[in-house]
C-alpha cells in the first residue's frame, strides 16, 4: 500500500487563462484531466492540459481529456483523449 494519499485539486489561475478540472498528486507526480461535452475533442481542448504538463516537465505523468465518444486517442505528447466511459467500464 503507498503511503502517500493521492490529493485531487482543481487548478485555476487568478486571471482564469488557464484551468484544469481535476488535477491528481500521485506520488512525486500530476495527473490532469479535463472533461469535455463533445463526441470529438480536438487539440485546443487539450490547451489547460498542455499549460500544466510544460510548467510541471518531467513531474506530469499525463492527461486525459474525458469525452463522450467511443475511442480514445492521443492528443499531444502525454495526453490523450478518453471515452467517459473508462471510468465505470
Amino acid at each position: 500500500m503507498c503511503a502517500l494519499r493521492p490529493r485531487l485539486y482543481h487548478l485555476r489561475e487568478k486571471d482564469a487563462r488557464h484551468e484544469v478540472d481535476i488535477v491528481g498528486e500521485v506520488g512525486a507526480g500530476v495527473v490532469g484531466v479535463e472533461i469535455k461535452a463533445t463526441a470529438a475533442p480536438a487539440i485546443p481542448d487539450a490547451a489547460h492540459l498542455r499549460f500544466l504538463r510544460d510548467r510541471l516537465g518531467d513531474r506530469f505523468l499525463g492527461g486525459a481529456v474525458l469525452h463522450t465518444g467511443p475511442r480514445a486517442f492521443v492528443l499531444s505528447e502525454r495526453i490523450f483523449a478518453l471515452p467517459i466511459c473508462v471510468l465505470w467500464g
